[in-house]
């Protein structure tokens, strides 16, 4: 945040990454979302009782699980390594930590 021209956005790979961040920026005195948004991947469920609530990417976890566990076993089983691409669906909670409003945007 110190850079001449800091970032207007943070993406995270991770709620629990985002928790600290949105911690450390609070401490910096930069606001969210009106500073800087930020985004993570997990929905974790504490995800809605900060403040500002996270938005966060909801994965399929368990599907995920399911589904490596899955290639892994075809792939044992088989004599060939072909490789599989498996794509999960996935859901943008949007919440207040990347909303601007419409004051700020226009």
């Amino acid at each position: 945040m110190s850079l001449p021209e800091p970032p207007d956005g943070i993406l995270t790979m991770s709620d629990r990454i985002a928790f600290s961040t949105m911690y450390a920026l609070k401490q910096k005195g930069v606001k969210i979302p009106e500073d800087v948004a930020l985004v993570s991947f997990n929905n974790e469920p504490t995800c809605i009782y900060l403040s500002p609530s996270l938005t966060s990417v909801n994965q399929a976890i368990q599907e995920m699980g399911a589904q490596a566990v899955r290639l892994l076993i075809k792939q044992l089983e088989s004599e060939h390594d072909t490789p599989e691409t498996v794509i999960l669906n996935t859901q943008l909670m949007v919440r207040e930590s990347s909303m601007l409003s419409k004051k700020k945007v226009g």
